[in-house]
């Protein structure tokens, strides 16, 4: 489901996704249509271990907050 959208349809979308379906989740478009979208399935264990992995190529608080961001003008 797209977290904090206050479009009722955003829950009734989420809440029509049968149980059986895991990794199925509702996002909106950049059309603004609501779409299904499909995860893949990812252990515990195998996501802890790529968070350890990683973990080095996070950046710190100060660089992420400190960072201004890039405007593209239009095409």
């Amino acid at each position: 489901m797209t977290l904090g959208d206050l479009d009722p349809a955003a829950l009734d979308a989420a809440r029509a996704i049968p149980a059986e379906t895991p990794g199925v989740c509702i996002v909106a478009g950049q059309d603004g249509a609501w779409h299904r979208a499909r995860s893949v399935y990812v252990p515990e264990h195998a996501a802890e271990h790529a968070a350890r992995e990683y973990a080095h190529l996070t950046p710190d608080w100060e660089t992420r907050i400190g960072s201004v961001p890039v405007i593209f003008p239009a095409a």
